[in-house]
């Protein structure tokens, strides 16, 4: 090969590389933020959900929503009592009695109802998400050789291959037994080539072996090919990280998020207490918590969708019609792994948006 091949090729492998960066970054990554932040019970970060649940911080809100439901209480009944005669019956001094009694209850257990809801949302996320493969780029093919060359049966490499495969003896066979071995390491040597052509170039590896099968290649083409494959490797692999680093900070925001409003649900809660308007802080509250747990759900649903583009190259078939490996077949390929990868960052971001229309928050 000559220098202007040589070049190309290098520029070939290290766009391949740089793709595969990108798509190793976003499969290990939003693998495990799948299962870290969206799939597993927010409970199991026991430090810091133990922070807002049990400790300190969760006593100080139990003793401010109590206090808060007394003045509640009181405020509301002074509101409401225009008459003293009528209102101040034993019947209604009861049932206000009774109705306050409960929701102190309520809201000295509240931890209790925070957990089940936490694991119910977990519960759910695990039922939609139906295999954390959905969200991974698939990695790239086998690949045919560049040149198809007889083997050397008489090689060491030949005898240590019927060694290790077939055990002792086997060099020794005749007839269809002695083809068959021979055919086996045929097709041992093409899969070592295709492994070889994937270990240096990575998801473009089908371009270089095409431009090498063609010794009628140029000089320019091989320039011009590894021109496009660095710069089409270098988009695609940074748009694959900034998709992945985006997806983490959405799910890490939700657990943050779940966590924050823990400590506020006593003092929101002592609002039904009085009644009316008071009532509006609770139902917020609860409002808001739903929105954040069910925001998982809604973000597997859109993985999960989106996923199926990824996996099984939809984009890719309806951008090119053949399988020929060519610079605009194989740069297709780059551009149908990043756009389902982009619309599936893209529908996350705006499921909080979702969830928060459909509770009318």
């Amino acid at each position: 090969m000559s220098i202007a091949a040589d070049l190309g090729a290098g520029l070939i492998g290290a766009g391949g590389k740089c793709l595969g960066i990108g798509m190793t970054f976003w499969n290990q990554i939003t693998g495990g933020m799948l299962k870290l932040y969206l799939l597993d019970n927010p409970a199991s970060h026991r430090e810091a959900f133990q922070m807002v649940s049990t400790g300190p911080l969760w006593s100080a809100a139990e003793v401010i929503g109590m206090d808060l439901a007394f003045l509640y209480f009181l405020w509301g009944w002074i509101r409401d009592s225009l008459d003293i005669k009528a209102d101040f019956t034993v019947e209604n001094i009861f049932r206000e009695i009774l109705h306050f009694l409960l929701l102190a209850g309520l809201i000295l257990n509240l931890d209790l109802i925070i957990n089940e809801s936490l694991t119910l949302s977990a519960l759910i996320a695990n039922a939609v998400s139906l295999n954390a493969e959905h969200i991974t780029v698939r990695e790239p093919q086998g690949l045919s050789a560049i040149e198809t060359v007889e083997p050397d049966f008489r090689s060491e490499e030949y005898r240590t291959f019927l060694l290790e495969t077939y055990g002792e003896g086997a060099d020794a066979a005749e007839g269809e037994l002695r083809d068959s071995y021979r055919k086996a390491y045929r097709q041992h040597l093409e899969r070592k080539r295709q492994q070889e052509n994937l270990e240096a170039y990575g998801y473009f590896s089908s371009i270089y072996v095409s431009l090498e099968k063609d010794k009628d290649t140029s000089k320019a083409t091989w320039l011009f090919s590894g021109v496009i494959c660095l710069i089409a490797g270098l988009i695609g692999g940074f748009l694959a990280i900034r998709c992945s680093v985006k997806m983490i900070l959405t799910a890490a925001d939700r657990l943050f998020n779940i966590l924050l409003c823990i400590p506020f649900a006593p003092s929101a809660f002592a609002g039904f207490a009085g009644g009316r308007t008071f009532e509006d802080r609770g139902r917020h509250w609860i409002s808001v918590f739903s929105a954040y747990l069910l925001e998982a759900p809604v973000i597997l649903l859109s993985i999960n969708l989106c996923g199926v583009l990824v996996r099984e190259d939809l984009f890719y078939g309806l951008f090119a019609g053949s399988r020929e490996q060519s610079v605009t077949t194989v740069l297709l390929r780059c551009l149908s792994m990043v756009i389902p990868i982009l619309i599936c960052t893209e529908v996350v971001g705006k499921a909080r948006d979702f969830v928060r229309g459909i509770l009318g928050i």
